[in-house]
């Protein structure tokens, strides 16, 4: 039976992951020595694709412009239209067919403007029948290596599987009550999917501050005393107008809520997020309750 090789790029880099001379033990504890912290930031608005998507690339050029180096990964796989707000043209491909031979692992990123980088396949935690175990092991620590030279991982969400291994969440809530009432549902189960959850607000639809705050002020109430959490307010989207989202950047920048409790992120974080994401891939994949109690400090 003829082996399946690993793509290329993954084959000649494997040695960097696969070490036969080291200890485990050792080169793990360096790792997350030397690692420098890389924030993992979700976007969630449900109700307007395409703003949430030009949000989500507004925001990670302001943080490549600020300095820091920055990945943004779109969750949608039907339409990852942050790709095409920034510009570039993205592939499309699934994890698993960057281990053909002709792919390096550079090809995983593709460039965005300011030095931003976008990630290239499907980030699609479903089983694939191509991949073996060993080949979804090496891709996961190529993916993790990236991580390590990265400040900052903005996603688009999409997929509610990845909640437990997401802290920092901006959702858009609008001021309308059916759609005020889907937003508090989202955020509540983003909440309840793990420990140590911060929830930023963006009001939107609003036409005047005034109507902002009291819809800002109803679910902060309701996130208080069922939740036990106060939500950060980054500002008010009445439309999507370049001086709006501009406000609101301003005031996610001017906040601490990237850098806030980084020491007790780096006591509770020993893992990188692609590194956890390898929890959910497989046939038999474990669920969100599981993981968010494995994960979960005494």
């Amino acid at each position: 039976m003829k082996k399946k090789r690993l793509g290329k790029g993954l084959e000649d880099i494997s040695h960097f992951f696969i070490s036969q001379d080291q200890n485990k033990e050792d080169t793990a504890a360096l790792a997350v020595e030397e690692r420098p912290k890389c924030h993992v930031l979700s976007v969630v608005d449900l109700f307007n694709p395409h703003r949430g998507a030009l949000f989500t690339s507004k925001l990670s050029l302001k943080f490549c412009k600020s300095g820091s180096r920055t990945l943004v990964v779109d969750t949608d796989t039907r339409f990852p239209s942050v790709a095409f707000t920034l510009g570039v043209s993205k592939p499309g491909y699934s994890l698993s067919h960057y281990f053909q031979d002709k792919y390096q692992p550079e090809d995983i990123l593709c460039p965005a403007p300011f030095g931003l980088k976008l990630l290239a396949p499907h980030l699609d935690t479903k089983y694939s029948p191509e991949m073996d175990k060993q080949a979804m092991g090496l891709l996961i620590e190529l993916l993790a290596s990236i991580e390590k030279d990265t400040d900052i991982i903005v996603l688009r969400h999409y997929k509610k599987e990845i909640l437990p291994l997401i802290k920092d969440v901006i959702f858009f809530v609008p001021v309308s009550h059916s759609s005020m009432i889907m937003a508090y549902r989202e955020i509540k189960t983003f909440i309840s999917a793990g420990d140590n959850k911060r929830v930023g607000l963006i009001i939107t639809d609003n036409e005047n501050e005034d109507i902002g705050r009291r819809a800002y002020d109803k679910i902060t109430e309701c996130l208080e005393i069922y939740c036990g959490i106060r939500p950060y307010l980054f500002g008010y989207l009445p439309d999507i107008s370049g001086h709006s989202i501009s406000a609101v950047l301003d005031g996610i920048e001017q906040s601490n809520y990237i850098h806030a409790n980084e020491n007790k992120d780096k006591e509770i974080d020993e893992d990188t997020f692609f590194g956890r994401l390898q929890y959910l891939t497989g046939k038999n994949n474990i669920t969100q309750g599981e993981i968010s109690r494995l994960l979960r400090k005494p």
